[in-house]
């Protein structure tokens, strides 16, 4: 027993000893009395504070849906749409993440390129896939019906998104804190039966980009809008390659419309957010509008831009001059040739964005100039 004694004993006598060495070299290593090199201080580089938690569906029970019908025409036929869509993928959808804030030392650059990953996220989030095949199959069987080839199809997926009524309420994005808004993912559009600008962009993104075309966004900051942007065969808008598409109303591919809803103007210039579904496991695609669509679409403006010039020529010279009711009618039908111009080449929707139904798609607009406009 005395021995167990005086080995604790001894234990603790060496344990002090040693603590109070090592304390002692610290405080003269400290005062430098130890001659050795001095170690490099190493310089750690701090990133810039990453984005927030980007957005994912987790599949979520939730109250029974029913996906919103679109009804729209489409050289001359009506198409009526209805997705597929599994209640817990769309309350998943509802309840993912969205906002991210960047640090406030990020650069431009950083924080486009977080935009620009933020919303490939919401664009292609795999849980999302099902829809989004069940809607490019009732497109697939439109297409084949009427033969279209790969520009029309393109139209064709525009005309759709582009008839979804605008919400004006949705998207808000405050840029002086460097947050993005609340926007939904397509898989909530196609529930909802309505979208804002950056919404019906990411539908028609994942749609045309599941389909083989490459596919971008054009962000004006500024204005707080967001068009999209398909791959051209030629230059493009602006020269970046891409045709512009505005999706908030009814126009043609490659348009750049004067008008927007909400009377919006558009005055800077965009940037670019390239939208690729590679990290959702797709392959980007390759497919592009043509040059020579591109060229018709022109060409129907052009004609329908001269069309109100040529409509107050014909109403003066009918005003002016004495005619037979032969001559009459024949010059009629040409002034009424100039207000159809006017009226069935152009968006024709109303204020939130429902289409009337008027307006000639591009294969039928170049078929009636062809036909009739006679101030070409």
């Amino acid at each position: 027993m005395k021995f167990l004694r005086s080995l604790v004993l001894m234990l603790i006598f060496v344990a002090f000893v040693a603590g109070a060495t090592y304390v002692a070299m610290y405080r003269l290593d400290n005062l430098g009395l130890f001659d050795r090199e001095p170690v490099a201080e190493e310089v750690v580089e701090v990133e810039p504070e990453p984005p927030g938690p980007y957005p994912f569906i987790i599949p979520t029970n939730g109250r029974d849906i029913t996906p919103a019908t679109f009804e729209f025409s489409f050289l001359g036929q009506d198409v009526s749409l209805q997705a597929e869509v599994d209640p817990r993928i769309y309350h998943g959808a509802v309840m993912a993440p969205r906002g991210f804030m960047l640090a406030n030392d990020a650069s431009d650059a950083q924080r486009l390129a977080a935009m620009q990953d933020y919303y490939n996220k919401l664009t292609f989030d795999p849980e999302m896939d099902d829809a989004i095949i069940s809607v490019v199959t009732q497109l697939r069987a439109v297409r084949d019906e009427l033969n279209l080839d790969g520009d029309q199809y393109a139209e064709l997926m525009t005309k759709f998104v582009q008839t979804i009524p605008y919400d004006e309420n949705r998207g808000y994005v405050d840029h002086e804190s460097k947050a993005l808004g609340d926007p939904r993912m397509p898989v909530q559009v196609l529930v909802d039966g309505l979208a804002d600008c950056d919404e019906k962009v990411m539908l028609l993104a994942a749609l045309l980009s599941h389909e083989g075309y490459a596919t971008a966004a054009f962000l004006y900051e500024q204005e707080q809008h967001m068009a999209l942007a398909l791959a051209s065969e030629g230059e493009g808008f602006a020269g970046t390659g891409y045709v512009f598409i505005e999706t908030t109303g009814v126009s043609y591919v490659s348009e750049v419309p004067t008008e927007f809803i909400g009377g919006i103007s558009l005055q800077s210039d965009p940037v670019l957010l390239i939208f690729d579904p590679f990290e959702a496991g797709k392959t980007r695609g390759t497919g592009s509008f043509s040059d020579a669509a591109a060229a018709q679409v022109a060409r129907i403006v052009s004609v329908r831009n001269a069309a109100e010039a040529a409509a107050d020529e014909k109403r003066a010279y009918i005003e002016e001059t004495p005619m037979s009711d032969e001559d009459f009618a024949r010059e009629e039908a040409l002034f009424n040739a100039t207000i159809s111009a006017m009226n069935t080449l152009r968006a024709t929707v109303d204020n939130l964005g429902y289409d009337t139904g008027e307006f000639k798609d591009r294969a039928e607009a170049i078929n009636w100039i062809d036909n009739n406009a006679w101030w070409e």
